[in-house]
């Protein structure tokens, strides 16, 4: 979603807006790989301008889809949360390098008078989504010996005693010293 910054008056703007689901992939166009599906993301945001600087309040809600890193089935992770941000100006960097404030890591900057937050939805999004996607909180998994799935039945597998890489350890005799 871009916005002119022409078209936010003094007071602020409200809006909202639907990115439907195939928003992600037209955003990527497969430069960089995602493991889940996500449905429609609901987006209402408050711009407000102060001098040159573009403050966006604003809140998001999704659902992502994917695998269970346990037991391989079907995992969904509803989302939803609030962001801030501070849009400004591109400043003209040279090629020496730039400190940056702690305040610097809440600016985004624009180009061209037009604020874009579409990379702000996508990060918000992915600093949701979990490394690891569950399909519930306990998951048992699969089996390592048989592979059933824990979380519908009970394998037939015996227990296992150790691990079997350390069992040359038990023939090991140490001299008393």
């Amino acid at each position: 979603m871009q916005i002119p910054i022409g078209q936010i008056p003094e007071d602020g703007k409200a809006c909202s807006f639907n990115k439907g689901e195939g928003w992600l992939a037209e955003l990527l166009d497969g430069s960089e790989p995602v493991e889940f599906t996500m449905g429609d993301v609901q987006v209402a945001c408050v711009l407000r301008k102060v001098h040159e600087a573009i403050y966006v309040e604003g809140s998001l809600a999704t659902e992502v889809r994917g695998v269970c890193c346990r037991c391989l089935e079907n995992a969904r992770l509803r989302i939803q949360c609030e962001f801030r941000y501070i849009f400004l100006p591109e400043p003209d960097i040279h090629a020496e390098e730039t400190e940056l404030s702690r305040e610097d890591l809440d600016c985004v900057y624009y180009r061209e008078e037009i604020i874009d937050l579409d990379p702000v939805i996508y990060e918000q999004i992915m600093l949701q989504v979990p490394m690891k996607m569950l399909c519930r909180d306990d998951c048992r998994g699969l089996c390592g010996s048989c592979g059933a799935n824990l979380n519908r039945e009970d394998c037939a597998c015996p227990p296992r005693e150790g691990d079997e890489r350390l069992a040359v350890l038990k023939k090991l005799k140490l001299k008393n010293s």
